[in-house]
C-alpha cells in the first residue's frame, strides 16, 4: 500500500484491470441538469441545479461480473475554479453511489480515494446517509501537506463480492442531496471485475487507519 497520509484516504496499490464501459445508454438526472459525453469519454454537467439532484447512467459493459467502479472527478475550464464540482468554489458532495442491475439496487461495501474532505470521508458516499457525503475541501494543514481541491480526484467503490451481470447493463446512480450546487461537474467512470481477494483484510485496515488520519487532521486545525 501507499504512505497513509493525514489529509488523504490512500487508494490502495491493486492492478484493478479498469475498463471504460461499452457503451452509454441514457444520461439521466432529476435536477434539470444536462449531461453530455465529452471527446475522451467523459461526461460533462450544465443547467440547472437542485438540492436532491441525482444523476442515473445507464452503461454496458464488457464483463461477466462487476467487483469495483472508479469514479474520476476531473477540473475542466469550464466550471468555477476549474471544479471539480459544480459549486462556487468547484466542490463536490456525493452523498450517495450505488448500482442497479436488472432492477435490484447493489450497495458497494468498501470505499477509497486520493483524497477527502474532513468530516466528509468517501466512506460517507456508501453508508446510506442522506446527511453525509464524500467532498474534496481543504483545511490549511491538509494545503501544507500537499492536498488540493481544485484538481483530479478518483474514488473507488468495491462490492462484497462479485456482481453477475449476465447481459444486463447496470445504472450508477449518484445522489448529491446536501447542497444545491455542489454536484459533479465532470467525471468519469470505469469498471473492474478484479478480486482482490488476498489484500481485502489489508485494505478495511487501510480505509479504518486513512479516516482516522483525516479526523486527527481535522482536530489538529482546531487546536491553537
Amino acid at each position: 500500500l501507499e504512505n497513509q497520509r493525514a489529509h488523504s484516504e490512500t487508494l490502495p496499490s491493486i492492478d484493478w484491470n479498469w475498463q471504460i464501459p461499452d457503451d452509454y445508454l441514457d444520461l439521466a438526472s432529476d435536477s434539470g441538469t444536462l449531461l453530455t459525453m465529452q471527446d475522451d469519454g467523459s461526461l460533462f454537467a450544465t443547467g440547472d441545479f437542485a438540492r436532491d439532484g441525482t444523476y442515473r447512467i445507464e452503461l454496458s459493459v464488457g464483463l461477466e461480473s462487476l467487483t469495483a467502479i472508479r469514479l474520476r472527478l476531473l477540473t475542466d475550464s469550464r466550471l468555477p475554479d476549474n471544479g471539480p464540482g459544480r459549486a462556487g468554489n468547484g466542490n463536490v458532495v456525493l452523498t450517495d453511489i450505488s448500482l442497479e442491475i436488472a432492477g435490484k439496487t447493489l450497495r458497494f461495501d468498501q470505499a477509497w480515494a486520493d483524497h477527502s474532505q474532513p468530516e466528509h470521508p468517501v466512506s460517507a458516499a456508501i453508508d446510506g446517509q442522506q446527511n453525509s457525503g464524500w467532498a474534496l475541501n481543504t483545511t490549511a494543514l491538509q494545503r501544507s501537506r500537499g492536498a488540493a481541491m481544485n484538481s483530479n480526484h478518483q474514488a473507488v467503490f468495491m462490492f462484497a463480492k462479485p456482481q453477475r451481470i449476465d447481459g444486463h447493463t447496470i445504472t450508477l446512480v449518484l445522489k448529491q442531496q446536501l447542497h444545491e450546487s455542489y454536484q459533479l461537474g465532470r467525471f468519469a467512470i470505469d469498471v473492474s471485475a478484479a478480486l482482490p481477494v488476498a489484500e481485502v483484510e489489508t485494505l478495511r485496515l487501510a480505509t479504518k487507519i486513512g479516516e482516522l488520519q483525516t479526523r486527527i487532521a481535522a482536530l489538529e486545525e482546531k487546536v491553537p
